[in-house]
C-alpha cells in the first residue's frame, strides 16, 4: 500500500511536471515541443521506477523509492529546462514535506522489516505482547498442545533495531521454534 510519503512525492513530481511545461512554452513563445520531450522524458521514468517495486505474495516494497524516482526526473527535467529556482524550490518543499511526515507519521513506510515466526509455551503469549513495541505486530496465532505458533511482523528504522529485538526476544522467552525471514 502506497503511504503518505508516496503519495507526497507523487503529488509533489506530478505539479511540478505540471508547471515546468506552461512556463518553458510561455519562455520559448508557446512551443510545445519541450513539453512533449519532458512527459515523453517521465514515461521513461515511470518505467524505471516499476522496476524498483517488488511483490512479495501480499506485501509490496518499493513504491516509495519508485515516486521518489520520478520526482527526482522532475527536478532534473525542470532544471534542464532552465528552471532551477522551480527545482530547487519543489525540492526544498519536499524535503519540509518529508519532515513533517517523518515527525508526524514514524510508522509510515518503515524500510526495514522482518517476519518472525516463533514457537512458545501458552502461558508466555501475554509477556510477548508486553515486550513488543507498537510497530511490531502479531500476524497470526495458533494454539496447539500448550503451545503457541506465533508470526510477528516486526517494522523498524533500520536492521539493527529489529535484530535488537529479535535478539531480546530471544533471550528473555523461551521457544522451541524461531524462524526469521526478510521482505
Amino acid at each position: 500500500m502506497a503511504g503518505i510519503r508516496t503519495h507526497c512525492l507523487l503529488e509533489s513530481a506530478g505539479c511540478l511536471a505540471a508547471l515546468a511545461g506552461p512556463v518553458i512554452a510561455l519562455q520559448t513563445g508557446g512551443s510545445q515541443d519541450q513539453t512533449r520531450l519532458a512527459g515523453q522524458i517521465l514515461t521513461g521514468i515511470g518505467f524505471v521506477g516499476a522496476g524498483a517495486i517488488v511483490h512479495r505474495g501480499n506485501i509490496t516494497v518499493g513504491v516509495t523509492t519508485a515516486a521518489s524516482i520520478f520526482f527526482v526526473a522532475c527536478i532534473g527535467v525542470a532544471t534542464g529546462l532552465g528552471l532551477p529556482t522551480l527545482a530547487s524550490l519543489s525540492a526544498l518543499i519536499l524535503h519540509i514535506l518529508g519532515s513533517i511526515v517523518r515527525r508526524t507519521h514514524p510508522e509510515d513506510e518503515a524500510p526495514a522489516s522482518k517476519f518472525l515466526k516463533v514457537r512458545i509455551k501458552a502461558e508466555q503469549l501475554d509477556a510477548l505482547k508486553a515486550m513488543l513495541p507498537t510497530e511490531t505486530r502479531i500476524k497470526s496465532f495458533e494454539k496447539q498442545d500448550g503451545e503457541v505458533k506465533v508470526v510477528l511482523v516486526i517494522k523498524g528504522r533500520n536492521w539493527d533495531r529489529i535484530d535488537a529485538l529479535i535478539d531480546q526476544i530471544a533471550k528473555e522467552i523461551d521457544m522451541s521454534l524461531m524462524d526469521v525471514q526478510s521482505y
